[in-house]
Order: structure tokens, then sequence, then C-alpha cells
């Protein structure tokens, strides 16, 4: 196309509109949408598109617009809108009724809307909206709407929205069918897991048992190079301790130089050393060698999971 074409749009409004929808533009000179994805058999197109406020905007491509259409009856037809312009930075959908009386439709209306005839059939319905008529859409763009706010609105409850909607003006029917309101992210927070919290046994004093893991690594090292950290837990008062390590062999001299600490700090007698399943610290050579030379129990378990399910942690 020529690059001194032109067109016209007037949608005077900076009302929000439901997705998808078209307005019906008595001023428009050309159908527009700025949704290249809406249109078929796309082609190159290079026309200057003049709108309300005098701005000019490109349209880059034309086509066939295809959507369709509800009647106030339940009735659905499928719209085809040929010559469609793709005009990118256009905010809405316009559908011209030049372009329609051109093709030989006509129209009636009122206050309550208006009504688009081809051979005196009805096959569109405008609706006011926003001081403007918008094309009766069917359910599915209220849907999709009031799933949008959903998740912009800290995920709302159906039931919200059915009190907002009733409350406010412009929201779009809250679909009621089974499995039009699923949201992943609330399903997922819905679940739930039981940690048991029961106890048939627990340390009589302080320093009697302890609890001892290692975590890490960690990608980010600290200032001296650390990446894992051991920390034993008193079983009785819960009391903790940490030590940062730079590799995991360092953890069999850490543990015992905190447990020496507690022991001449306190002044007890640690009775129990319970660890995780961890090849640095369940070694037979370091189970049997500091079990003799401090005197405590020695306990290996399969996961720190199992302090969760003690009520330990």
């Amino acid at each position: 196309m020529e690059d001194s074409l032109k067109g016209y749009a007037f949608p005077a409004t900076e009302k929000e509109f439901p997705p998808n929808s078209w307005i019906l533009d008595s001023g428009a000179s050309s159908h527009m949408t700025p949704d290249a994805t809406r249109i078929t058999n796309l082609q190159p197109a290079n026309v200057l598109v003049t709108i309300g406020n005098g701005q000019q905007l490109q349209a880059t491509a034309m086509g066939t617009a295809e959507f369709t259409a509800l009647l106030a009856n339940g009735a659905t037809h499928s719209i085809h809108l040929h010559n469609t312009l793709v005009v990118p930075d256009l905010q809405f959908s316009l559908l011209s009724w030049c372009r329609m009386a051109e093709a030989g439709a006509s129209k009636k209306g009122d206050a309550s809307g208006t009504t688009i005839l081809v051979n005196r059939k009805v096959v569109l319905e405008a609706v006011p909206h926003a001081g403007l008529e918008i094309i009766r859409m069917p359910a599915a763009i209220g849907t999709v709407r009031i799933m949008q706010l959903h998740r912009k609105l800290a995920h709302l409850p159906l039931s919200a929205f059915t009190t907002l909607r009733a409350n406010s003006r412009g929201l779009p029917t809250v679909p009621t069918g089974k499995g039009t309101f699923d949201c992943d992210a609330c399903s997922k927070a819905q679940f739930t897991r039981t940690i048991p919290k029961t106890r048939t046994t627990k340390a009589p004093t302080p320093y009697h048992t302890i609890h001892s893991d290692i975590c890490g690594p960690f990608s980010v090292p600290t200032p001296s190079g650390s990446r894992y950290f051991i920390s034993p837990i008193d079983e009785y008062c819960h009391r903790a301790e940490v030590r940062f390590l730079k590799t995991r062999d360092e953890a069999p001299e850490a543990l015992l130089d905190m447990i020496t600490l507690a022991e001449c700090q306190y002044d007890v007698s640690i009775k129990i050393v319970q660890t995780d399943n961890g090849g640095e610290l369940s070694s037979h050579w370091f189970c049997n060698r500091y079990r003799l030379l401090f005197g405590f129990e020695y306990r290996l378990i399969l996961c720190m999971f199992y302090l969760l399910c003690q009520g330990i942690l």
C-alpha cells in the first residue's frame, strides 16, 4: 500500500475495557486491532492512523479479523472482518461502522444498545460501556478477566469477587461453571503437611543430649572463605552454637571443639551426641575414637527430618 494512505479512529475514552473486546466506532475509517494474533491472512501494510487526540499511529499489517459474537438470546455468530488494520500502538480493537455499512449492514438501537443486521438478520449486538459501545462477547471473556483480577488482587477467593461485583461497576460476570476458576498457586497453597510433635523421652538435664548437622555448601562464601557451617543443638533447652567450615572434613574437629567448650564452660558432661548419616561424622574411626576419648554415646539417624518428627527442631 502507498505511504499516502491514511486512516482515522476516534475512541474518546481512557476507561479500561474487557480483554479481546471490540468497540463499535462510527468514526473509524477501517476495522483496527493492536493484536496481530487475532488476524489471519496477514499482509504487510503501511498506513498512518490518526486518533482522537491528533496523534498518528502506524499500521503495520492488514488481514481478516475473526471473533465470536454473542446475542442476547444466547446465539453466537462467527464474525470475519476483512481488511482489518493491525495498529500495535492502538489501545482498543475498533469495529468500523462505516465499513459495515459499505458491506450492506444496517443498524437500529436505543439507550440500551445497538443491533447490527445483515440481510435483516441480527449478527451483532453492542452494549454501552464507559460511554462507548462494545460488541457483546461470549462469557469466556469475562472468565479471563476475572482470573487476571484474581492474580492482581492477592488471589482473592471467588466469594470475594461475588461481593465485589455486587458493590461495583464494570466487573465481568463471575464464572460459575466447574473448572473456570482454577488457580495453580491457590491449589498448591492449600496443601498441608502434618508433622507429629509427640515425644516419648527427653533429655533430663541441659547438655545431656545434643543434636548436630552440617549445612552447605553455599554458593556465596563468607569473607573468610567458608561455605559450610555445623550447629549442635541442646535437646533440653534448644541452645545452639554455630561454627563455620571451609570444607566438610573440618566438621569432626569443630564438633568436638564445641563439645569440649560446652563441658568446660557449663560444668556438664555430655552423654549422647546424635548426628545424621553424613560420612564425615559417621565413620567408624570418628565414632570409636571420640566415644572412647570423651565417653559419650554416639548415635546416627537417617536424616534431620527425624528431629522435626520428634519435636526437637
